[in-house]
């Protein structure tokens, strides 16, 4: 029955003059999809019989390709999209599992957020999305995005991040990270862009889904993947603008959210800062300011189990949160072996890294800010596979600032970043 109807669906947005916008005001005023399409045979006949069979072949070709396939009226329809006022899609294309975030009935107690922006991302605008990213999966929220280059990926990159962390014994609990949702501009076997192909996979191996309203065969474009930023703001409870230039198609996902109702969250930025005007554009059109994770609580506050787990994480880290495991296998480092930094223990999220990296943190955190060498010298090399190179060292660092751990200072010196936001504008050290 759900295959018939997803079929018929089909093949009403295939009649001229029709389409997914005009059916999608249709089926807000008939409520459902069968009576929808008992209302379209009646004016149209035989023309529409004729679409059916074709239709019939996409539906068993996306099954084939082990594609869930879910039509307005069906069960397993995301209630957020019922919801929202952005031109529902009649007809979607899940591959993986919709998490209980966008599925769950109960709306009201699960959340998820989109954490969007431009394809020509700068560096702080790659480790800010990731960090927002993180933050919230930790606390339960899944995040919305695109897959595409830049902020996009980013953001997908710092949710998988918060189920690593967790899972490696670092903060949070494991069974609360919530999976990340990726909505695609094209058909899932036109999968664009090809380099975040691993990405796709990694999503889906950890839990989560790649969404579509396009059968199989439909190559993006332009046109497409700006009609699927509506679906990225209908899955979500807030919007989250990270950077956005003035031509950034981020920004209709944020303007498909505050036409729906949905709370938008943006970077401030600086008014020369060309890379973020759009930024700036969204402030002026009734957008919220993103300062810390208590904006964003905020923007949740209906959803009080998301938004006490975001106030938890803006005030830093529990007393009573468990360390990571001590890697390198040695109960206690010998006395005498080191400085405070040596003693101290690996910060939460080393795991996800290395034991050099947690290192190497631990001695910025206990010490301050370092060059390189007064750096290369504090760190305990005791239990290490072997003593920290120079050359170990400038790895270690490259990965700990990619993952917004470490900021290098204009005089060279390296600082870690707050616990909160590392290596973002949130986490000023």
């Amino acid at each position: 029955m759900g295959a018939t109807l997803a079929a018929k669906a089909l093949a009403l947005m295939a009649l001229p003059g029709v389409g997914q916008r005009k059916l999608a005001r249709r089926l807000l005023a008939k409520s459902t999809l069968s009576a929808t399409y008992d209302s379209f045979v009646a004016e149209t006949g035989a023309s529409l019989s004729s679409l059916l069979p074709a239709c019939q072949d996409l539906i068993a070709r996306a099954e084939d390709q082990g594609l869930g396939v879910l039509h307005y009226d069906d069960p397993g329809y995301p209630r957020l999209l019922h919801a929202a006022r952005v031109g529902p899609p009649v007809v979607m294309f899940v591959q993986g599992k919709l998490p209980v975030q966008v599925r769950h009935p109960d709306v009201i107690r699960t959340a998820s957020v989109a954490v969007v922006g431009t394809r020509r991302a700068t560096k702080e605008g790659l480790r800010e999305a990731a960090a927002v990213a993180s933050a919230l999966a930790a606390a339960g929220v899944s995040v919305v995005s695109g897959l595409a280059i830049g902020v996009d990926a980013a953001a997908h990159e710092g949710s998988l991040a918060a189920a690593r962390r967790a899972r490696g014994g670092g903060s949070g609990d494991a069974t609360r990270v919530a999976p990340t949702v990726a909505v695609l501009g094209g058909a899932h076997d036109r999968l664009h862009p090809r380099a975040n192909e691993g990405l796709a996979e990694t999503i889906l191996a950890r839990g989560g889904a790649i969404v579509s309203e396009y059968p199989p065969g439909v190559r993006p474009n332009r046109g497409s993947f700006l009609a699927r930023n509506r679906i990225i703001a209908g899955l979500s409870r807030a919007v989250v603008v990270i950077e956005a230039g003035e031509r950034s198609g981020a920004l209709s996902t944020a303007r498909d959210g505050l036409n729906a109702g949905i709370p938008v969250l943006t970077v401030p930025a600086r008014p020369t800062d060309v890379r973020r005007a759009g930024n700036l554009a969204l402030l002026r059109d009734g957008a919220a300011p993103l300062i810390d994770l208590s904006d964003l609580a905020g923007a949740l506050s209906a959803l009080p189990e998301a938004a006490a787990a975001l106030l938890t994480a803006s005030t830093g880290a529990s007393p009573t949160r468990p360390q990571p495991p001590d890697r390198s296998g040695s109960a206690a480092h010998p006395k005498g072996s080191g400085g405070p930094a040596a003693q101290a223990a690996e910060p939460a999220g080393a795991a996800a890294l290395g034991v050099l990296e947690g290192r190497a943190l631990a001695a910025l955190r206990a010490l301050g800010d370092m060059s390189f060498d007064g750096l290369l010298s504090a760190i305990d090399p005791a239990g290490l596979d072997r003593p920290p190179t120079p050359a170990l060292l400038a790895g270690a660092l490259v990965r700990l600032e990619v993952s917004g751990a470490v900021l290098r200072r204009d005089d060279g010196r390296f600082a870690a970043a707050s616990p909160l936001l590392e290596g973002t504008r949130y986490g000023r050290p």
